[in-house]
């Protein structure tokens, strides 16, 4: 099993393989990952409850505007069949739009409870909000107002 690690700006995600056997004088292998679709930084990224790593707003490359749009990136794997005969066995990597958050936000926290993103604060925000990909109404995370 690899690490993601996800950067903004011009820069694509990566995975980070660790060697094989748990070598520790060897380095980490980094693969990239398909360009994110929207070039942003300043986003909070989670894994979701679905397994599916989720980077959510943050402030978009070309304009600088705050954006509320929602990216996941989503491992297949994938068998690559070789002409010599044999095959390997890869993991392709995609992103694909989620649902847009209800307020742009940027620098603000992000964490996976209970089935739901809970996404708080930000630059000029003091706001925050329950987000999960296609629940309507949404998921009883065992949160109440007011503590």
């Amino acid at each position: 099993m690899g690490r993601l690690r996800v950067q903004g700006n011009d820069t694509p995600a990566k995975i980070l393989t660790p060697p094989e056997h748990g070598a520790t004088e060897q380095a980490w292998t980094a693969r990239a990952l398909p360009q994110m679709q929207a070039v942003r930084y300043g986003g909070c990224g989670v894994v979701m409850s679905d397994g599916r790593y989720a980077y959510l707003g943050g402030t978009l490359a070309s304009s600088y505007a705050f954006t509320a749009t929602c990216e996941a990136l989503v491992l297949r794997h994938h068998n690559d069949h070789h002409a010599e005969g044999g095959s390997t066995e890869t993991e392709k990597g995609a992103w694909e739009p989620l649902p847009a958050m209800l307020e742009a936000r940027c620098q603000f926290a992000c964490a996976a409870l209970r089935g739901c993103i809970i996404v708080a604060g930000g630059m000029n925000r003091a706001s925050a909000e329950i987000y999960e990909v296609g629940q309507l109404p949404l998921p009883d995370c065992g949160l109440r107002a007011g503590g």
